[in-house]
């Protein structure tokens, strides 16, 4: 329910918006405290994410994505560039 006088609430004041800049920092600051404090099955996010980030086979995975990303890159423009230098049907 909408409780201001004229029916229309309005938001885009500078207050409201520092109450939700503040509102969203407190919120980026809780879950950064999370991330790096609390401890998941022994582990904290952050050292998940390091122990997830220097495992070889990790490194060797996103080597072959980034392989396969490149030859799918290349065969794009090369069909891409058949597309345009070819004639336009006469239909």
């Amino acid at each position: 329910m909408n409780w201001a006088p004229s029916g229309e609430a309005d938001y885009d004041t500078p207050a409201m918006k520092t109450a939700w800049r503040l509102f969203d920092l407190f919120t980026l600051g809780f879950a950064a405290l999370g991330f790096f404090y609390v401890p998941l099955c022994g582990r904290t996010g952050y050292e998940h994410v390091h122990a997830f980030a220097t495992n070889p086979r990790v490194r060797e995975f996103a080597a072959g994505m980034v392989d396969a990303a490149r030859q799918l890159r290349s065969e794009a423009r090369s069909r891409l560039r058949e597309v345009v230098s070819s004639p336009p049907d006469p239909d």
